[in-house]
């Protein structure tokens, strides 16, 4: 399904960080990772973050259909545990002046 996760450099792994996050690909020396189910099943995240710029017009049909593949993944600790969160919001994917309110967000859904 084109899964894109942060590697272990740039602005969302360093948010992670500052929320007191773990990123199961901070050993990948990139911005962006394209994880395959495999390497994400092998990692065993306790927790997802799904994040998206924003709103959409039908953000709960986005969120609906984003859950349901991931429950196609029930052997991951976070899906088992019901740890995927959805966040929408541009202050997790613009680096500027309001990155402390995106790790303020971050911070808050991990605690769920």
């Amino acid at each position: 399904r084109g899964i894109h996760a942060s590697g272990g450099v740039g602005f969302l792994h360093d948010m992670l960080v500052a929320a007191g996050g773990r990123n199961v690909f901070e050993d990948v020396p990139r911005e962006s990772v394209q994880a395959s189910l495999e390497s994400i099943l092998e990692r065993a995240p306790e927790v997802i973050l799904e994040i998206r710029a924003g709103t959409t017009p039908r953000a709960a049909d986005w969120e609906r259909q984003t859950r349901a593949a991931w429950r196609t993944a029930a052997s991951l600790p976070a899906v088992r545990n019901n740890r995927i969160h959805i966040l929408l919001d541009e202050r997790l994917v613009r680096p500027g002046p309001r990155v402390g309110e995106g790790v303020a967000l971050l911070e808050r859904a991990m605690r769920q």
